[in-house]
């Protein structure tokens, strides 16, 4: 199965589950569904987030950036964004807490480029009945979490 030679098999998992692209222990399950947020109607970060995901190129930095942290120089040539499009974005995306500052790099030439990265893992948006409801995950510890 795809993905499953990054698993570690775990004795006290006997139960296992498939989210793409992941595998979860069902053990872990309950953190899992711990981590989830529900924002509140009137949330800013709500509003910051529906208004992100709308936006091809903020999307596109929002993904680019979950699991490390990277320049908007990374961005531009990774990403194939504009400059000036990726500054205003990124800018946009810190200004609403989508994105923080984890870090700076200063080049041979001395120029001094800020790393960012994404402070959500993941963003689940339920449209239903009268009903639009935004929950998310918090990106904190990554490379330590026991489902990345």
């Amino acid at each position: 199965m795809h993905g499953m030679s990054k698993f570690k098999q775990n004795q006290e998992c006997k139960f296992h589950f498939f989210i793409k692209p992941r595998l979860y222990c069902i053990a872990n399950l309950q953190q899992l569904m711990a981590d989830f947020k529900i924002l509140g109607r009137d949330s800013n970060l709500r509003k910051a987030i529906l208004k992100a995901l709308s936006d091809d190129y903020s999307r596109t930095i929002m993904n680019y950036t979950i699991e490390q942290s990277k320049s908007v120089v990374q961005i531009v040539k990774d990403c194939d964004i504009p400059m000036t499009t990726a500054y205003r974005r990124v800018n946009e995306l810190e200004e609403n807490k989508i994105l923080k500052v984890t870090g700076s790099v200063v080049t041979d030439d001395g120029k001094k480029y800020f790393l960012y990265q994404n402070r959500l893992k993941s963003i689940y948006v339920i449209f239903g009945l009268e009903e639009l409801d935004v929950q998310i995950v918090d990106n904190e510890g990554m490379g330590t979490s026991a489902y990345w």
